[in-house]
């Protein structure tokens, strides 16, 4: 469906979504639920878990990226959802290819950039905190 779409669009996406992780994918699962609250309750096995779901939206974002190359894209490592609402996740955001998502969306809207925007951060295979810092338990 996203490879139909006409209008200009710009994916923001957390590899590792909280929201996504937290309310749809593990409802049944009341350990990784604390785990999502407080990554120091998260085990090994939930780590991996988050890893899959990772790799998994990599590959569809990559799928995306690869068919349609007028979408912009940020796909950044941090465990957390939402992007605007806040500074951490808006001017200070985890950096791909050293812009922001502001500068990122920025760039690409105002086509400041002679080729559209599309990362996917690949470094890192399982998530970072919230703040996009390293989870030491990892």
């Amino acid at each position: 469906m996203i490879r139909d779409i006409q209008t200009p669009l710009f994916l923001v996406e957390a590899k590792f979504d909280w929201y996504q992780l937290h309310m749809n994918q593990f409802t049944d699962d009341k350990i990784f639920k604390n785990c999502t609250d407080d990554v120091t309750l998260c085990s090994p096995s939930h780590f991996e878990t988050m890893k899959e779901y990772g790799v998994a939206l990599t590959k569809s974002l990559q799928e995306i990226r690869d068919t349609s190359p007028s979408i912009g894209m940020f796909a950044h490592p941090c465990f957390r959802h939402g992007h605007f609402y806040d500074n951490l996740g808006w001017d200070a955001s985890y950096k791909l290819k050293n812009k922001t998502i502001a500068q990122a969306i920025g760039d690409w809207y105002n086509e400041r950039d002679c080729s559209t925007f599309q990362e996917i951060d690949t470094a890192h295979e399982y998530p970072l905190n919230r703040d996009c810092t390293e989870i030491p338990s990892i």
